[in-house]
């Protein structure tokens, strides 16, 4: 179905001067993404544009003319994340994407998108990936790994699918495809060797006879992955030895150059474009070449021309995307996130941490070497490869001493101020390496919080017994103190949370003795939570993540739902304790799901991360406010990691298992004072269908919007600092031109303020 949205204007509200970008504030109820873009794996010249992928989920367009440059995702308009292919077809003008899912985007002259779904909806055993994509006038043959398909670019419509055209009919793997100069030969580059067949209506190429695959007694190997056609002679690359032309009806090798690690062969410019590794070989013809080799073409993972006679290159390895004109080298960047993977996100005031480290299903290491991103001030910073710190999953900041902790799950606390960088392990430490060693050989810390004076508290977890210290404090003074808790599963630690009363909460490893610790080190008491009636009754044993609310509420996930501890404040104190399961629609809430995240908002509601996308849950989370998965909304993945919230605009950070995404939400943190009043927008602009909101409101604020004569039109409460208002009056109408009035007053009616909204229709 064609989009609504339009490409064209948002392509021309969003370029930019200059060859760097830089994000800007979201409106209420938008999104935007957060993706690398640093090792760039594909690009297509469209038109008087550029088009290029990079990290596999990331695109951006370019304006050749400056080098201006905007991201695009599906919070643009786009179906899909996992690119794997885009061309840009100069007979019809139109430009093709395609997802690792068969999934299929056609941008338009126009700027508008279609999405043609038939393919990735289709029920096919196997891999989806489409490969390679080629031309032949207004149809596109699609390589994928299913067989080759024919897609009638003008008609919108899949013409042909050829799935079983190897030997007896099975279904082949096909890497790319050309046609030669007079359109009567096609020949497929497969896992089964080069295949060839006559290309006429005459002639059904459904049928796996009517195709015929090079032997090596033609000349030719096997290894063949790219086909191409220049100038009316066959050229085919070989991952193993380079390429092969057919001429006078024979295969010959070519003493075309091969360095090895053939990554691409595009036409572009009546030359091929061969990358490979360390080099870019560029053919006229089988006798003339040139070998472009150092900087920029480290390992070209595609090249292309431009109308004006550029050379864009976008290079595989992290170099970058480069545009070379009369020998002068630009590079094109985008400020970004260092990688796609983010495990967890923490938010520190108007600061995004996000860690790139990780664990698997089993909570064994990943071996990710040390790296973190931080997003402020609308811009990215990131922190290169630590290599001596492995891992990092959680972090903490410091507001007494301006200083980032990061928990190394292998290396041990990496600490930071000012670039500058330092490793707590067991060498200069009271931590411990798994086997309970004063050895920095294998530290697993597995989480790191700073408490509200200062002290840094640290979990150290894999020990080989429960009464090896698992629970460290680094004061503001650097006294070290460590707390054996002495219970069988501390030593399977993996989370934790510090509460109003100063209560560690510690979660244990799932199927590692499960369930979770509370632990108080004034009065040395401590207790274990799980499914147990009357010890803690949650709804599993297995416990995924802690966040408590601004009642002083503990909302605890499992694998099979939430639970919710009131009594907090009692929880070591109380002979029996069992958490409350919310009812929602008759069923416990969320009884289904496994629980990744919870994150409370300025407004007391819960995000909740799952395995099946994001929940937004009201305060007491018996209404459900939204579900967000990749279906309905931009979200890059189901599978949600971690939910941090920046304090002053309430955007909504979302680390998935494909990378980092935002939403602009309707809540932010308040106090008991009105502060900083803002409406934006501020004049409502014609024809603008989205939310005002006004923020900087005391904490649950009442508001009342009125016209110029005092007639109430709306009226709503603050979740947390922020009020949001539709545009509309009770009735359902649009408000007319004219000015309105603000009236708000805190809970306790001590405070109060007015403000006005000029709205222009």
């Amino acid at each position: 179905m064609k989009s609504r949205f339009t490409l064209l204007i948002f392509l021309c509200l969003l370029l930019q001067t200059g060859s760097s970008y830089s994000q800007n504030s979201i409106p209420l109820g938008s999104w935007r993404t957060h993706l690398p873009y640093n090792s760039w794996t594909g690009l297509t010249i469209a038109g008087d544009k550029v088009y290029a992928t990079a990290n596999l989920r990331s695109l951006a367009v370019i304006d050749p003319t400056d080098n201006s440059i905007s991201p695009l995702s599906k919070s643009d308009g786009l179906s899909g994340v996992d690119y794997t292919s885009i061309k840009f077809n100069e007979y019809t003008g139109q430009t093709v994407i395609t997802y690792a899912d068969a999934n299929i985007d056609i941008i338009e002259k126009d700027g508008s998108l279609f999405n043609l779904s038939d393919v990735k909806n289709k029920d096919i055993v196997g891999s989806k990936v489409i490969n390679h994509i080629n031309f032949n006038k207004e149809f596109a043959f699609l390589s994928t790994d299913f067989g080759l398909l024919v897609i009638n670019l003008q008609k919108k419509e899949v013409k042909e699918s050829y799935t079983n055209i190897g030997p007896n009919g099975t279904t082949l793997k096909v890497y790319s495809s050309t046609l030669n100069q007079n359109k009567d030969s096609i020949y497929a580059a497969t896992d089964k060797g080069l295949m060839v067949a006559q290309f006429s209506p005459t002639i059904n190429l459904l049928d796996y006879s009517n195709w015929y695959i090079f032997q090596t007694q033609d000349g030719l190997v096997s290894s063949i992955r790219t086909v191409n056609n220049l100038n009316d002679i066959i050229i085919a690359g070989s991952i193993n030895d380079g390429f092969y032309y057919y001429s006078n009806q024979k295969w010959q090798k070519s003493n075309l150059p091969y360095s090895g690690g053939l990554t691409t062969v595009n036409l572009s410019g009546n030359k091929l474009l061969c990358g490979m590794n360390y080099n870019l070989l560029i053919v006229e013809n089988i006798g003339s070449y040139e070998l472009k080799s150092g900087y920029p073409y480290n390992r070209p993972k595609e090249a292309s021309y431009d109308k004006a006679g550029n050379l864009w290159v976008a290079d595989l390895n992290g170099g970058g995307l480069f545009k070379v004109s009369n020998g002068n080298i630009q590079h094109i960047e985008i400020n970004s996130p260092q990688s796609e993977n983010s495990f967890k996100v923490n938010a520190y005031g108007d600061k995004i941490v996000v860690c790139a480290g990780g664990y698997g299903p089993t909570y064994f290491t990943s071996g990710i070497r040390g790296q973190y991103s931080i997003f402020q001030n609308e811009t990215w910073t990131n922190s290169g490869i630590i290599s001596s710190a492995y891992d990092i999953i959680h972090s903490a900041y410091n507001p007494f001493n301006g200083k980032l902790y990061f928990a190394s799950y292998g290396s041990g606390i990496l600490e930071v101020k000012n670039d500058q960088t330092f490793i707590y392990n067991p060498t200069n430490s009271p931590l411990l390496d798994t086997k309970g060693n004063n050895s920095e050989a294998f530290v697993l810390t597995s989480d790191v919080k700073v408490d509200k004076n200062g002290t840094l508290w640290i979990l150290n977890s894999f020990l080989p017994s429960s009464t090896s210290p698992a629970l460290y404090s680094l004061s503001k003074d650097s006294v070290w103190k460590s707390y054996p808790i002495t219970l069988d599963n501390i030593r399977y630690n993996i989370d934790l949370l510090i509460d109003s009363y100063d209560q560690k909460w510690i979660r244990v490893i799932p199927n590692r003795l499960d369930g979770l610790i509370v632990f108080n080190e004034k009065t040395n008491s401590k207790r274990s939570l799980d499914d147990t009636p009357g010890n803690g009754g949650l709804p599993h044993k297995s416990v995924t993540c802690m966040a408590e609310d601004k009642k002083g509420d503990m909302w605890i996930g499992t694998k099979t739902g939430v639970g919710i501890i009131y009594n907090i404040s009692s929880v070591l104190k109380l002979p029996t304790i069992d958490a409350v399961k919310p009812i929602y629609e008759g069923y416990p809430l969320l009884y289904q799901e496994n629980i990744n995240c919870i994150t409370v908002d300025g407004g007391n509601r819960k995000w909740i991360g799952t395995e099946n996308g994001l929940w937004l849950l009201s305060e007491t989370g018996l209404e459900v406010i939204h579900h967000f998965t990749v279906d309905n909304s931009p979200l890059l993945s189901n599978i949600i990691n971690d939910v941090a919230i920046m304090e002053r605009t309430g955007e909504v950070f979302i680390a998935t298992s494909k990378g980092l995404i935002s939403f602009r939400g309707e809540s932010t943190e308040a106090t008991d004072k009105f502060q900083d009043i803002k409406i934006f927008p501020n004049p409502v602009p014609p024809g603008f269908s989205g939310t005002v909101g006004i923020s900087g409101l005391a904490q649950n604020a009442n508001v009342k919007i009125t016209d110029i004569n005092g007639n109430l039109i709306f009226q709503t409460k603050a979740a947390g600092g922020t009020a949001t208002w539709n545009g509309k009056n009770y009735n359902g109408k649009k408000a007319e031109t004219g000015t309105y009035l603000v009236f708000s007053s805190s809970e306790n009616g001590e405070e109060s303020m007015v403000a006005k909204i000029a709205v222009i229709e």
